[in-house]
C-alpha cells in the first residue's frame, strides 16, 4: 500500500527549524514524517558512507582510480566463494545503521534505542497514526539489498523475539552507487515472521530454538493495509505480496 505520510504543518516546520539549531530532540514529529525523513535521506546518506570508502587513501589504488567497483573490492577480500556476496551485505547493513544514526541526530528526531526484545529503536514522539501517544513504540530495523521478490526482508533470531513495527529499507547496490530503494514500515510484524516462518520452539518455554534465516512476507488477502510503501510499491500477487523498488534519480 503506497502512500504519502502527512507533510509537516507551518507549526511543525518551525518547530522542526528550531529544534535544528538547538540540538533538542522534538517529539512533535510523528513516527510517519520520522520515516518519511528517513526515506528521503538514509540512501543518500549511505551512498556518501559508500564513496568516502573508495576515496580513502588507505584504500587500493584500482578502487581510487575506477578500475574496480567497491563492490568488487569487498568481494575479493572474502576468501569464501560462497560468502562473497554475503561479506558485501554485512558491510551495508552495519553502514545503514550508521546513515540511520545520523539522521536521527542531524533531524532531532524522537527516536532513541531499543528497549526489549526485537526492539532495535524506539519512537519516544507524541504523535502515531494520526493520535497523541504517551507511550514508546518499539521498532524493529531491517535493510536488505535482495531483489524484489515476496520476502521484503530476512532476520536470523528466533521468530518470537519480534516487536510488531517494522521499518525496512531496501535498496540496490550497482557497483558503486545505490541505483533503487524502498522504505516499508510493517504493523503486527511479530504475527507474520511467526505464522509464516517454520520454527522450533521449546514446548516448555516457549523459546525458539533455531536462529535459521526467515523471511518477513504478507499475505495478499489478509495483510495489505499492513505494509506501508513510502517509497517503491507493493504489489498484490495471487497469494503473497510482492515489494518493488524505485529507481533513484537525482
Amino acid at each position: 500500500m503506497t502512500i504519502a505520510a502527512p507533510l509537516p504543518t507551518t507549526q511543525q516546520q518551525k518547530e522542526m527549524l528550531e529544534n535544528l539549531i538547538s540540538g533538542e530532540m522534538n517529539k512533535n514529529i510523528s513516527l510517519e514524517q520520522c520515516v518519511q525523513i528517513i526515506d528521503e535521506t538514509i540512501y543518500d546518506e549511505l551512498q556518501l558512507i559508500i564513496l568516502d570508502y573508495i576515496k580513502s587513501p588507505r584504500r587500493s589504488k584500482d578502487l581510487r582510480e575506477g578500475r574496480i567497483t567497491f563492490e568488487e573490492d569487498v568481494k575479493r577480500r572474502e576468501t569464501d566463494g560462497g560468502q562473497k556476496t554475503q561479506a558485501v551485505t554485512k558491510l551495508l547493513q552495519y553502514w545503514i545503521a550508521d546513515a540511520f544514526a545520523a539522521i536521527v541526530e542531524r533531524y532531532n528526531l524522537p527516536i532513541v534505542s531499543g528497549s526489549g526484545s526485537g526492539s532495535d529503536y524506539q519512537y519516544v514522539g507524541n504523535f502515531y497514526k494520526g493520535e497523541t501517544i504517551d507511550f514508546p513504540v518499539p521498532i524493529e530495523f531491517k535493510s536488505s539489498g535482495a531483489e524484489d521478490s515476496d520476502t521484503a526482508c530476512l532476520g536470523n533470531l528466533g521468530v518470537n523475539v519480534k516487536c510488531d513495527f517494522t521499518l525496512i529499507c531496501r535498496y540496490t547496490l550497482s557497483g558503486n552507487i545505490i541505483t533503487q530503494k524502498q522504505t516499508l514500515t510493517v504493523d503486527d510484524s511479530a504475527r507474520k515472521w511467526k505464522e509464516y516462518n517454520k520454527a522450533k520452539f521449546d514446548p516448555i518455554t516457549g523459546e525458539s530454538k533455531s536462529s535459521n534465516y526467515s523471511g518477513l512476507r504478507g499475505k495478499t488477502d489478509t495483510d495489505f493495509n499492513d505494509f506501508v510503501a513510502y517509497s517503491g510499491n507493493v504489489k498484490r500477487n495471487p497469494i503473497w505480496l510482492k515489494f518493488i523498488k524505485e529507481d533513484i534519480t537525482n
